[in-house]
């Protein structure tokens, strides 16, 4: 199918990110972001009132974290209750032994995904889920607000949420999920999450009503080989669509040589996720594959240590996220739809092929370039 890039005429389709920002030396490490502007200094940020930065439409190119400068976006947002304020540092990117601090990147191999599989869209980031964490459901939806307060874009990426055990949203969400149907014109693409669980997800979760809102794409992540569930991923009826979300190397921290990392939790020596009578489905999973030490389960001196030197491998809902995200994104251009919504089904109707969870079939999108890699059965012990 031939490809039509937006003209001039045309406004570009915009993704917006909501979550960790981007680190500030990632126009050193990687060529194609060469133009990047970098996140104010640390004294001048507050973590809660994000700064925005925006990557603007580039020539398209292979299935790799690349393409385009980022340049300044929206300004801060003091005036939303509980996202405001000033004189706050962020949070520093490596621990006070100068190992890099968990979530630290997030934002920044989201972003990277985004352009790689959507490289003429608009993608601004938002750093209003820095600090990652946890926080009341009321805190997070008042940052959702705050990150969309210069404007509601085409398509949000969400790699962020909490499981209540009902069909009915988060108390706190409600606010968001209200304010997603009075802008139709944007499409929410949230993660599904992974506690390997068919509790719903929120806001991910909403995807199960689409007669009430038709703004939510929940996405589970699929395992290498994009035949079946990654181990760790949500899933149920409530669960739209699956993407690659295992494995997959994007944009990361390295500026000025290697940055070091110390691993937090340890591998197991079985699939933390999948029970004995999912013995069919066991495979080569994250969970324990590469085998490594955490320091959260011995001293910090027996923890495995790794160095990034600018791209990193990570697994998650996270990142089948954006990949989805990304997909639709790159619909809308290549076709002229500008319906978020309507690009989504359209997609869906046309490149969504068949996979399985625990055995169950569901959709599943693969974007151009990503190569499957068969998984090693494993015996049920």
């Amino acid at each position: 199918m031939a490809r039509c890039v937006r003209g001039a005429d045309r406004p570009p389709v915009t993704v917006l990110v909501i979550d960790t920002g981007v680190v500030k030396d990632l126009h050193t490490m990687h060529p194609w972001m060469r133009g990047v502007v970098p996140p104010a200094p640390a004294d001048e940020m507050d973590p809660r009132a994000a700064e925005h930065r925006t990557l603007p439409p580039v020539p398209g190119g292979p299935f790799v974290p690349g393409a385009g400068p980022l340049s300044p976006g929206g300004p801060l947002f003091p005036g939303v209750p509980g996202t405001g304020g000033s004189g706050l540092r962020p949070p520093p990117t490596h621990d006070p032994a100068g190992f890099v601090r968990e979530y630290v990147g997030h934002g920044t191999f989201i972003a990277g995904l985004v352009q790689a599989v959507a490289p003429h869209t608009r993608v601004t980031v938002s750093n209003k889920m820095t600090p990652a964490g946890c926080v009341l459901e009321e805190e997070f939806a008042k940052r959702l607000l705050a990150a969309l307060e210069p404007g509601w874009p085409d398509i949000i990426s969400l790699s962020a949420g909490a499981a209540n055990g009902l069909f009915t949203p988060l108390m706190g969400l409600e606010w968001f999920l209200d304010a997603l149907k009075d802008h139709p014109g944007t499409l929410l693409v949230a993660a599904a999450g992974n506690n390997g669980s068919d509790a719903p997800f929120w806001p991910a979760a909403a995807a199960r009503y689409p007669a009430e809102n038709d703004g939510v794409v929940s996405v589970g992540a699929l395992r290498v080989d994009g035949r079946e569930g990654a181990c760790f991923t949500d899933h149920g009826e409530w669960v739209r669509v699956y993407a690659p979300g295992e494995r997959l190397v994007g944009a990361f921290l390295g500026a000025d040589g290697p940055q070091p990392y110390r691993y937090q939790h340890s591998t197991f020596e079985r699939c933390r996720y999948l029970a004995s009578y999912d013995a069919p489905f066991l495979y080569d999973c994250t969970c324990g594959f590469p085998a490594r030490v955490g320091a959260l389960s011995e001293s910090p001196q027996v923890a495995d240590q790794a160095a990034f030197t600018g791209r990193a491998k990570w697994s998650g809902t996270s990142f089948s996220t954006p990949i989805v995200a990304a997909m639709i994104a790159d619909h809308m251009v290549t076709t002229g739809e500008r319906d978020p919504r309507a690009a989504a089904k359209d997609l869906m109707r046309l490149q969504a092929y068949g996979a399985t969870v625990r055995g169950v079939p569901v959709r599943a999108l693969r974007p151009s370039g990503w190569n499957p890699v068969p998984v090693t059965p494993l015996p049920h012990v």
